[in-house]
């Protein structure tokens, strides 16, 4: 199963009985010429006809830049389901790992910053992706 950094709290919460049955690892590099991984982030936009676009665009630079809303978002006893695209990830990464679904794994932090120093342009998920979500 592919997962994004945001997720990680999330899977603490909905899947506790696999706590420590948990490996994290790389996605499998499909070019090792040009190797890339898909990035999950969020995107914060602002929609066509928003009464206050200008307000809108300048909440999401804070949600997305502001030290206060990235320390809040990347709180994992928030749970909050969404990360910022941010270029660098690591001061973020070793508070957000559930060390309880992972067994207290110490190289989670090193295969998640590896991936997200990937993150390529185009990414293209499996085919029977959406249907692993409904089976898990």
């Amino acid at each position: 199963m592919t997962t994004s950094i945001w997720q990680l709290p999330i899977h603490d919460t909905n899947f506790p009985k696999a706590k420590g049955k948990w490996q994290l690892a790389d996605a499998p590099v499909f070019d090792t010429a040009k190797p890339q991984t898909s990035s999950n982030f969020d995107v914060t936009a602002v929609l066509k006809g928003c009464k206050y676009p200008d307000r809108a665009a300048q909440f999401a630079a804070w949600l997305s830049s502001s030290k206060e809303s990235l320390t809040a978002l990347t709180d994992p006893a928030s749970k909050s389901g969404l990360f910022p695209a941010v270029k660098d990830a690591s001061p973020y990464v070793d508070k957000i790992i559930p060390t309880e679904v992972f067994n207290r794994k110490s190289d989670s932090a090193q295969v998640i910053t590896a991936a997200a120093s990937r993150v390529g342009e185009q990414w293209q998920c499996g085919p029977d992706y959406a249907a692993m979500y409904s089976e898990m």
